[in-house]
């Protein structure tokens, strides 16, 4: 009797079929699109030395782009992931440069981003029977970021950079399984990107350079496929 008690427990839990795994687990890939405000603050020296002119413009705009990543879930309900993205940007504004806080007539400024990518580590909690994940985001941020200096007193005169900035890039964000395999998001992020040192010669000529420093707001929402 003893013996055929055994033999029905390791029957009984070889039977038993394996939790199943997170739906958030394993590869993904999607869209997103959204809207961002940025800040871009400058600040002029020449020949090393800092003047009593600044500039600040404010891009904004609409972006969309494409996003893939991988995720694991541990004891049913902690996600660690890893996920890359590409933006196309359309944020832009303009100036005028000032002088101890006046405005300067005859130098406007102005600010684009053009694209931006970032490679991040997602940490998240799911819930919900395996529906919904909460999640934190922070990790490595590019962005394109053409600037344009113009002297009105001299006509055709023009500094122009266009570079990617590096920085850091952290947020939040909530996801939803709307369909099988298939889930949406919601998401805020918040980036600062190094600064970049600007030949700006159609101000003041050879030595003038702008200390250029940018960082933004987006929110995006996304949908993404599971595999």
């Amino acid at each position: 009797m003893n013996k055929q008690i055994l033999v029905a427990m390791f029957c009984s839990v070889v039977m038993t079929p394996a939790f199943a795994e997170s739906q958030f687990s394993g590869p993904y890939a999607g869209v997103q699109i959204g809207y961002a405000e940025g800040d871009d603050e400058g600040r002029e020296y020449y020949d090393g030395a800092p003047t009593s002119y600044t500039q600040n413009t404010s891009p904004e705009g609409e972006f969309f782009g494409l996003s893939a990543g991988f995720n694991k879930v541990l004891n049913d309900t902690v996600l660690l992931g890893i996920e890359v993205d590409y933006d196309f940007r359309g944020e832009d504004d303009s100036s005028l440069q000032k002088s101890g806080g006046v405005e300067v007539t005859n130098w406007p400024v102005k600010t684009e981003v053009k694209e931006a990518a970032s490679i991040r580590g997602r940490l998240g909690y799911v819930f919900n029977d395996d529906q919904t994940l909460v999640y934190v985001t922070g990790g490595y941020s590019l962005a394109k970021i053409k600037r344009q200096h113009t002297s009105l007193s001299q006509p055709g005169v023009v500094s122009s950079d266009s570079a990617w900035n590096d920085g850091w890039v952290a947020g939040l964000g909530l996801e939803h399984f709307i369909a099988s395999n298939l889930s949406a998001s919601i998401e805020y992020r918040y980036a600062e990107y190094s600064t970049e040192h600007m030949n700006a010669s159609a101000l003041w000529g050879d030595g003038t350079v702008e200390n250029q420093d940018y960082d933004e707001e987006a929110i995006r929402i996304g949908i993404a496929y599971h595999f």
